[in-house]
């Protein structure tokens, strides 16, 4: 993803959900998610990834067990 926001796009949402974690781009352009919250928040935060800013295309969303931040923010990278 490139010059469409995604990332901002994401750190938005999670905040607005309360989700802790991080976003960044990998070398092959895709974004890695690293998300935690409540189940409820996290299927909205789902949601709204499959959605994503105007301008983006999400081809997909996966999901896995990750180690997520303990001082209970959202980055981006």
């Amino acid at each position: 993803m490139q010059r469409v926001g995604f990332r901002e796009f994401v750190r938005k949402k999670a905040v607005s959900l309360g989700i802790i974690g991080s976003a960044r781009n990998l070398p092959d352009g895709t974004v890695a998610i690293h998300a935690g919250g409540v189940p409820a928040a996290l299927e909205a935060f789902e949601i709204e990834l499959h959605r994503g800013p105007r301008l983006s295309r999400v081809d997909t969303v996966e999901g896995s067990p990750a180690d997520l931040p303990t001082d209970g923010t959202f980055t981006t990278r």
